[in-house]
């Protein structure tokens, strides 16, 4: 399976928890695609106001104040996913979602109904409302070196007993702390002291911290209303920084979200780790623009820059390319991999060498041409192979455990499977 990751373009979708480019999204996407002007219809008849006319607003500070703020940017990123899904056609390998992002990712995985996900939303929003106090404030700690130094720094002074928390772990060199002001205070300036960068945050509540249990208790007791849905792709949670164990586990995972930390850097970690070469912003989003910087090995893609939507426009070839370097590629290593039992070299060289050398020429073909195999071309693939194993005496059992190893290595669609699977024998 590590050939099948080497070669595949594996795409995540990330979701913004914040304030957005309303404007550009506009401009780029939203007013030129049905899909999204459907996305937005549907979020305007449920929160009763023309979601369009709040694209338009200019005013930074008013988009923030509003009531309809959370829906509003689940609306907007729900409308992107769909022209990257439905028009370019891109399928994530996964999702995560900032905060509040979180949502809008099981959204588009299609673990919630997005009327469903406009009224959890406005529920979180409430409930949050109810905690706001001007005594909490925020500040963004930056390392030189890593967050590790922050994280042992913040123990030894001992700060989570003056009322400070660590709420967001947002990359490897940076971590969000939470606390009352006058505490925040004090710990800033012995941040300070250290050459630690301290960045001030406009924060109303002690959101992701034990001091929201009780708004997390709340949270939790609404969402059992809801049923969910399985999922069409992993998501990410914030919490654990790992995929989501089924529909089963979204009550507790978003309910714990409310007081946990916000374990973004694992997130991405993880995408990494799974050998994730590309995210698209699912809307304009300077934050998680900034997060992943240079720290991981990933492409971040975004609607706001031309070259990036060039890019995610035609990502969907790219991936079909890569599919069909995989699929002629892996039936080539199969049968380079086969025994051979058949020593006379005149039906060695018809036999075996001939059909190798036109699925070589094909591979090589696909890739020049940026194109999976057609039907025609996929039955000619499995024909030279059925040619290569006969001659070389295989076993009939045997040849199905190759076909079968074409397919569990090749991360094809079903109907495809079913295709060589009847076909093969």
């Amino acid at each position: 399976m590590r050939g099948a990751e080497i070669y595949m373009l594996k795409i995540a979708f990330l979701m913004p928890g914040e304030i957005l480019e309303y404007q550009e999204l506009e401009k780029i996407i939203l007013s030129k695609y049905n899909v999204a002007n459907e996305v937005l219809e549907e979020a305007s008849d449920l929160l009763g106001i023309d979601v369009k006319e709040y694209c338009k607003e200019d005013n930074l500070e008013k988009l923030t104040n509003l009531k309809n703020i959370h829906p509003l940017i689940l609306t907007l990123s729900v409308a992107s996913f769909m022209v990257c899904k439905r028009v370019y056609g891109i399928e994530p390998a996964y999702a995560a979602g900032y905060s509040l992002g979180e949502i809008t990712a099981l959204t588009c995985s299609g673990m919630i109904t997005f009327k469903d996900a406009i009224k959890i939303i406005e529920t979180r929003q409430k409930l949050i409302k109810e905690a706001l106090s001007d005594d909490y404030y925020g500040m963004v700690l930056k390392s030189r070196k890593n967050a590790s130094n922050i994280e042992s720094i913040y123990n030894e002074l001992q700060l989570k007993d003056m009322g400070i928390y660590l709420t967001h772990y947002n990359s490897p060199n940076e971590i969000v702390i939470t606390g009352e002001k006058s505490a925040l205070q004090k710990a800033v300036d012995k941040f300070k002291g250290i050459k630690i960068k301290t960045i001030p945050l406009k924060i109303n509540s002690p959101l992701h911290t034990p001091l929201m249990d009780k708004v997390a208790t709340k949270f939790k007791k609404e969402l059992s209303k809801y049923t969910f849905r399985d999922e069409s792709f992993p998501v990410i949670s914030n919490v654990y920084g790992l995929p989501y164990r089924g529909k089963a586990s979204i009550v507790e995972n978003l309910s714990r979200q409310i007081t946990a930390s916000v374990k973004w850097t694992e997130t991405m970690k993880f995408l990494e780790n799974k050998r994730v070469k590309k995210v698209v912003m699912a809307t304009p989003s300077s934050l998680l623009k900034g997060l992943l910087g240079n720290h991981y090995n990933i492409r971040g893609l975004s609607f706001d820059n031309s070259k990036d939507l060039f890019f995610i426009k035609n990502m969907r070839d790219e991936v079909k390319m890569r599919e069909a370097i995989l699929l002629t590629g892996r039936a080539l290593g199969i049968i380079a991999c086969t025994k051979n039992s058949n020593w006379d070299e005149e039906e060695y060289r018809e036999g075996v060498m001939k059909p190798y050398s036109i699925i070589s020429e094909m591979n090589e073909r696909l890739e020049s041409e940026k194109r999976y195999p057609s039907e025609e071309e996929m039955l000619e693939i499995i024909d030279l192979m059925k040619l290569i194993f006969k001659t070389k005496k295989l076993p009939i059992k045997e040849q199905k455990e190759r076909f079968q190893d074409l397919i569990d290595g090749s991360e094809i669609n079903d109907e495809l499977k079913e295709m060589i699977m009847l076909n093969c024998l």
